[in-house]
């Protein structure tokens, strides 16, 4: 049985398609409220489903790591 490792980019092209934006818009500092919704789900994904850390996920976002600590906690309570 194969097994299928989840990335940053796995998560980020299954967000993209089925919202259809694309990467330069999620990684903008001016998002739009759908935007920052996305990010938000990104964030959470990845913190779940991957072994990177936030400061890795900020990287990714062109985000503080600081900033990926809010969208988690901000996904969790919505």
């Amino acid at each position: 049985m194969k097994t299928f490792k989840i990335t940053l980019d796995t998560i980020n092209s299954i967000i993209l398609d089925k919202h259809g934006i694309n990467l330069h818009e999620l990684k903008s500092p001016r998002a739009t409220q759908e935007q920052a919704m996305l990010k938000r789900c990104f964030c959470n994904l990845a913190k779940r489903y991957t072994d990177h850390t936030p400061t890795v996920i900020g990287k990714y976002l062109n985000t503080h790591r600081s900033s990926i600590y809010t969208y988690i906690n901000t996904i969790d309570v919505l």
